[in-house]
């Protein structure tokens, strides 16, 4: 059976979670990389590999789990371990990449026999108590019932979404990974073990180590402000023991739910769940100040390439025809054309000297502007090869080309040029599609 648990989803991710549902680009990642079964599976198959810990075999697995199955509800439940590598800093990295990909807390729910099989690391049981088992535990439960379609792939494994949708993207992680920390402190009851559980999955040590300062966070001053951009940049976008999910679970931890979750009534000074919703959105505002519009080197790079990739596939039959050049037309700002034709000398419908540009204005930008906007350049351009009701085997070998340029793999290019095709066939207008 799935436990009975609060709503913990801030206003702001169920907004984003609506946004992206209805975002064409992300649907045809999902549709064609089939991401949702694609993790599941990993996760059966790391889980399947664990150590288990039958009921019977280890005392202190069976006392958790009366703890458990007291505080979520469930009946049946399989937990397992997963063993830990010894300290080696080249494996840091490593380590830190495959937490952020699939978890350092695994649950699978099997529907049929509703049997949950939940694997923490091994490391949690040298603790003399369960509550940092617990957190990682409630962490785990709420990521299986609430993550329907795993949107942190298509930032991790290269999928080239478009700007806005890995800005929205990068939101959603964090707002997730609070909501979750909240249902695991509700689980533990005890804020110091759900932090050090936190600080244990990010370093491998324990807080008490540090001398930690519990209070720090729930000051934002002491926080450094990170901006979205930024975040964009960095390989692992989300970590466990974030500045802002550390303040959200000291906040979560005065609310009237937690309180009374924890003593069995409310303390006098505890927060609403609306105040305390309010203010981890305050917070997420301060310490990730929000992007209103896209950086000038992004959208300088947008305008320019989109224009001479567009022309590129146009070109690749040897023949412009009038469909092409009104679909190019209607995707860009002919002020940009101007600006390309005086810096650049280019001359529109001459293969050579496309050719040329393109790689002249492609490696004057940064790589991680470049993949940034490789998905909306592609959609664009599929959508300029279709121009004519079909697309040749010349205009496909371009958008190849351009797609290895912008670091696109076959895979997610094929990916792309299919939605595409769809959206074209249904007559959709693709600036609704892609959310330009």
């Amino acid at each position: 059976m799935c436990p009975d648990i609060p709503e913990l989803k801030s206003p702001e991710l169920k907004s984003i979670e609506e946004e992206l549902a209805k975002d064409s680009l992300c649907q045809g990642m999902e549709e064609f990389h089939g991401y949702t079964g694609s993790v599941r599976e990993l996760k059966t198959q790391l889980l399947s590999r664990a150590f288990p810990l039958p009921q019977g075999f280890s005392r202190k697995a069976d006392d958790l789990l009366v703890r458990f199955r007291k505080m979520s509800g469930v009946k049946e439940v399989n937990l397992c371990l997963f063993p830990e590598k010894a300290a080696d800093p080249r494996e840091a990295y490593i380590d830190a990449l495959s937490r952020y990909q699939i978890g350092g807390d695994l649950a699978v729910y099997d529907e049929a026999s509703e049997v949950w099989t939940i694997g923490i690391p091994a490391r949690v049981f040298e603790q003399h108590n369960h509550n940092e088992a617990l957190f990682l535990m409630g962490r785990a439960v709420w990521k299986e019932l609430n993550t329907d379609v795993p949107y942190d792939c298509m930032l991790k494994l290269s999928s080239p979404v478009g700007f806005w949708q890995r800005v929205k993207i990068s939101r959603l992680l964090r707002f997730r990974e609070i909501a979750a920390n909240a249902l695991g402190m509700l689980y533990c009851g005890n804020m110091e073990a759900a932090v050090n559980a936190l600080l244990h999955l990010e370093l491998g040590l324990d807080a008490s180590a540090l001398q930690c300062n519990s209070s720090f966070h729930a000051t934002l001053d002491n926080i450094d402000a990170v901006e979205e951009l930024e975040l964009l940049n960095r390989e692992l976008p989300v970590i466990p023991a974030a500045p802002l999910s550390l303040y959200a679970m000291g906040q979560f931890a005065k609310t009237d739910l937690f309180q009374s979750n924890k003593t069995g009534h409310r303390a006098n000074c505890s927060l609403s769940m609306d105040d305390y919703f309010t203010n981890v959105q305050r917070a997420n505002d301060h310490i990730h100040p929000p992007l209103r519009e896209m950086p000038e080197e992004d959208k300088k790079f947008r305008e320019r390439f989109l224009i001479i990739a567009q022309y590129l596939v146009a070109e690749a039959d040897g023949v412009i025809l009038k469909e092409e050049t009104q679909t190019i037309m209607r995707s860009i700002d002919p002020q940009v054309i101007e600006e390309l034709e005086e810096e650049f000398d280019w001359v529109k419908g001459k293969n050579g000297n496309t050719l040329d540009v393109s790689r002249e204005v492609f490696f004057r930008a940064p790589p991680e502007v470049r993949t940034r906007q490789a998905a909306e350049i592609l959609f664009y351009c599929v959508k300029t090869s279709m121009s004519d009701g079909s697309q040749c085997e010349e205009e496909l070998e371009a958008l190849q080309f351009l797609a290895n340029n912008l670091g696109i793999d076959l895979p997610d290019l094929y990916a792309i040029d299919s939605k595409a095709m769809k959206i074209i066939e249904a007559e959709e207008d693709v600036e609704e599609i892609i959310q330009v």
